[in-house]
């Protein structure tokens, strides 16, 4: 079994951490470009998201969903 020293469990939940919002950010951002409008409410829904599995999920909802209104509902799955 390997050791893992406090400094490096400090840096891979640091790691871990600006992994998902780097993800989140994305998703906000490709948002924005292609439905212009993007709710307060739905960016803050999106960053609470904290799996990166349904993160990436959401990537690809983000790119196949016509509206808005379609990707909130994946966002609800």
């Amino acid at each position: 079994m390997a050791f893992i020293s406090v400094a490096d469990k400090i840096y891979l939940k640091g790691y871990a951490e600006g992994y998902v919002k780097g993800i989140a950010r994305s998703i906000i951002f490709v948002l924005k470009k292609r439905f212009s409008e993007v709710s307060p409410d739905l960016c803050e829904a999106i960053r609470e998201k904290q799996d990166p599995i349904v993160l990436e999920s959401l990537i690809a909802a983000t790119l196949d969903c016509s509206s808005i209104k379609e990707f909130s509902k994946a966002l609800e799955k």
